[in-house]
């Protein structure tokens, strides 16, 4: 376009187009069979030809290796790391850990498409392009990643825990945690699932944060019971539970309610060993 431009304009062109000619491709008779063998193993055996690819692809293969290696190790190196250090999530060890390893191998398959005379300038500019149109088409998704990603650091359940469902007062165990979503197994034997934002925005209730659960109990007697009795028939009870924290457990003295006359006894406060939802 450049050239019939200038030849408009009365230009000499001669010389750019026999340049042209030259270098933009080789005319080949692929009925001549033994022509046609001839220049392809001339190009095989040029420098500038086969050899050259040749040598570019072995680049690239030995540079794919190396990053695919090196994430395998980067990958158990981290992992290692990050289950040393405590109070980390293993769903966040795991993002962290899969972060790493394929960070690794874009960052060497970018590296070998270089070593194939492939310009990574219009290819990042076109990522760049792509990654703004779906940033500002996906500006929800964003916000359920964003919210996974604080409920991977940050840690207020895990998978196993038992919880009450955001937005609900049913109980729950969690099932799974995403970066887009979160699913609980409900009682009822439903799957409730919640997108990251709606449960990280809402109140967080986790009943098995720890090893040890709190039970409380309340006792109503009628006047005609006898609470001594009631009272060492229950320590009895609590002594012979074998997941009770003998320790920890206590029981107060009974009263009299005025409203009623009747004789009820406090809460009676026990400390549960916390069982997980694969035990009974």
């Amino acid at each position: 376009m450049v050239l019939d431009a200038l030849g408009n304009k009365g230009g000499d062109t001669q010389s750019y187009r026999k340049y042209i000619d030259v270098v933009s491709g080789i005319e080949i008779n692929v009925t001549d069979t033994e022509g046609l063998i001839v220049r392809l193993v001339s190009w095989l055996q040029s420098e500038e030809g086969g050899i050259r690819l040749g040598l570019s692809i072995v680049k690239f293969i030995l540079i794919i290796s190396v990053s695919i290696l090196a994430a395998l190790i980067l990958k158990k190196l981290v992992r290692t790391t990050l289950s040393r250090v405590g109070g980390v999530s293993n769903l966040f060890l795991d993002f962290i850990v899969m972060t790493t390893e394929r960070g690794v191998m874009v960052v060497g398959f970018l590296m070998g498409l270089t070593s194939l005379g492939i310009s990574l300038g219009p290819l990042l500019a076109l990522l760049g392009g792509v990654s703004f149109v779906l940033a500002f088409a996906l500006q929800s998704n964003l916000g359920n990643f964003a919210s996974g990603l604080m409920l991977l650091i940050y840690k207020p359940f895990d998978v196993g825990d038992l919880v009450l469902i955001p937005g609900t007062n049913d109980k729950g165990y969690v099932r799974a945690i995403t970066l887009a979503n979160t699913s609980f197994d409900h009682y009822t034997g439903k799957i409730v699932t919640l997108p990251n934002s709606e449960v990280w925005g809402s109140r967080i209730e986790n009943l098995l944060p720890g090893e040890h659960r709190l039970i409380e109990f309340l006792f109503i007697l009628s006047s005609n019971d006898d609470a001594r009795r009631i009272k060492e028939a229950w320590e009895k009870a609590v002594e012979a539970h074998p997941g009770i924290d003998k320790e920890k457990w206590s029981m107060s003295i009974p009263y009299i309610s005025p409203s009623s006359g009747s004789l009820i006894p406090d809460f009676s406060q026990i400390n549960l060993k916390a069982q997980s939802r694969d035990e009974k």
